[in-house]
């Protein structure tokens, strides 16, 4: 084998053995909350959940033919959507929520709950603790609401997040999902 032959085994080695070793683009694994980098989620019967990098999702949802005559291959869809507040602070007051817009009929009941969570104020706080839940309650309408405030006690910096899950059709449901983490100063 000449030099050059054996450079070229060696190099075609190394690739393959740098490929196997380095790791596959692989999210974080965080059972049953899905983050806002993941765009799709399609459950047993097809519906359909898409969350936004703007934190805004969309609920979209099979409605199959009636049975006179039509295949159960045709259907149509309905929509919902919906998106987080804003947090605002108001004095010693943190406001959170989120709501959701269907406005098919077919749709309702739907609800919204929030669930607002923050860590300690020290930097070496990761864990996250339940401060609060917004809940629309079921809505016989087109727009379900959910907000609540959180009183601040002190102006320390900790992280804030919030957790929601929303249902629609009376029962199609999706989350828990979860919002950017974000600093606040609302201790």
């Amino acid at each position: 084998m000449s030099l050059k032959g054996f450079i070229i085994s060696l190099s075609t080695i190394l690739l393959v053995v740098v490929n196997i070793g380095s790791p596959v683009n692989a999210a974080p694994s965080v059972p049953n909350l899905l983050r806002r980098n993941t765009t799709l989620q399609i459950d047993a019967n097809g519906n359909e959940f898409q969350l936004a990098s703007d934190g805004s999702w969309t609920m979209k949802m099979r409605e199959l033919g009636s049975s006179n005559g039509v295949n159960a291959r045709d259907f149509s869809w309905t929509y919902c959507t919906g998106n987080f507040a804003p947090y605002h602070i108001l004095g010693d007051i943190l406001e959170f929520g989120g709501q959701q817009t269907c406005n098919d009929p077919k749709t309702w009941p739907q609800s919204v709950t929030v669930r607002l969570e923050s860590t300690c104020d020290s930097w070496l706080c990761i864990k996250f603790t339940e401060k609060g839940t917004a809940k629309s309650g079921e809505v016989m309408g087109s727009v379900a609401t959910a907000h609540d405030e959180y009183g601040c006690e002190g102006h320390n910096t900790r992280k804030y997040r919030m957790v929601v899950r929303a249902t629609a059709n009376g029962g199609v449901q999706v989350g828990p999902f979860f919002d950017d983490e974000t600093d606040l100063a609302c201790g």
